[in-house]
């Protein structure tokens, strides 16, 4: 496992836009309008950046998710 930091924001919220793309509690909390791709990408952006800052993120060594 590698820990992640702010420069891999672009690579993780893409991986974290397209495995959430129809999660039913993001629909439900945020209605339709979060499944617009660029909202939901800079979503993810900000969130992982906030987590990534304050916290730890890991991934896979190989980075296989997107």
């Amino acid at each position: 496992m590698n820990e992640l930091t702010q420069k891999d924001a672009d690579w993780a919220s893409k991986v974290l836009d397209r495995a959430f793309y129809a999660d039913p509690m993001l629909n439900f909390v945020y209605g339709d309008k979060i499944n617009d791709q660029e909202k939901l990408n800079w979503f993810f952006r900000v969130t992982f950046r906030y987590a990534a800052l304050y916290g730890e993120c890991y991934s896979t060594t190989e980075k296989t998710g997107c």
